[in-house]
């Protein structure tokens, strides 16, 4: 039986892996993003290499390239090609919005599934720039910067999850949190059997995902559980994931003020905000 949701369960709790086992449904990892992973590890591959991977596909090079020149990264210049995102935002930044793009745009959700997807998917990248705000404010090493983009860009993959395998208990579920004061992992406890983030995780790192990520996932609701705390991968997704306004769902337990105490955070939150509203602004300006 699942445990509840305040008990220690980790994305490799026996649980949770038989619960996505079970799944008729799994999203899988693009072969595309399979084939850059091989490059990413090749010494004698280089950026533009990367870019000339992602260029073989017309569709999805139309898909990146309209985010990268969007005001979510308020770039100072037009990106024309994957190449020249890869030199401007970084391989790693890269490969997460191609993985990004190809599940969400390729998951058939059923009927009345689409409009929840696009919503998955613009929430998701939202959370994915906003960590690269709040690092640029807080000053974090980019491998920290990368990896939390790459975690924004997946952490609602369990709710893609949930979605495919029960389209009618996705709705319940939504309705459940819209319309009672149930905070949601109570809700997806109840019926789903486990949380999306736990679910999510547990599939991220069957992909063989780094562990920073799939670690940022499972506990992006509920960072105090992990030990150490630290101005790491999971603290930007925490607070991106909640500063970001989310209409995908109400019911979400907000910012862990214990948490963000330990980390040293708690009086910087308004700071915090006001940073993330000014580069909004900059960005508007620019498109």
């Amino acid at each position: 039986m699942i445990r509840s949701i305040g008990s220690p369960v980790s994305p490799r709790d026996a649980s949770v892996v038989g619960l996505v086992l079970g799944m008729k449904r799994l999203p899988t990892l693009p072969p595309l993003c399979m084939r850059i992973s091989d490059a990413l590890r090749d010494d004698s591959r280089s950026m533009s290499d990367i870019g000339d991977l992602v260029s073989q596909d017309v569709g999805l090079t139309a898909k990146v390239l309209q985010v990268v020149n969007s005001a979510l990264f308020a770039l100072p210049r037009t990106v024309a090609t994957p190449g020249e995102a890869a030199v401007v935002l970084g391989v790693d930044v890269l490969h997460a919005l191609v993985l990004g793009s190809e599940l969400f745009s390729s998951m058939d959700s059923g009927r009345g599934g689409a409009g929840v997807m696009n919503e998955l998917w613009s929430h998701s990248l939202d959370v994915a720039c906003t960590t690269r705000t709040i690092a640029q404010l807080l000053d974090c090493p980019r491998r920290t910067a990368d990896a939390a983009f790459l975690a924004g860009i997946v952490h609602e993959i369990g709710r893609v999850v949930f979605l495919l395998n029960g389209p009618q208990k996705y709705q319940t579920y939504r309705r459940e949190v819209s319309t009672t004061d149930r905070q949601s992992p109570a809700v997806e406890m109840a019926i789903f059997g486990a949380t999306h983030e736990l679910v999510g995780a547990c599939l991220l790192d069957s992909w063989g995902l780094q562990e920073e990520v799939v670690t940022s996932v499972a506990w992006h609701r509920r960072p105090s559980e992990r030990p150490d705390p630290a101005i790491d991968t999971l603290c930007l997704l925490h607070l991106a994931d909640n500063l970001v306004p989310n209409t995908c769902e109400s019911g979400q337990p907000g910012l862990d003020a214990g948490y963000l105490v330990s980390v040293g955070l708690a009086d910087r939150v308004p700071e915090i905000v006001q940073w993330i509203v000014d580069r909004r602004i900059l960005g508007n300006d620019r498109e």
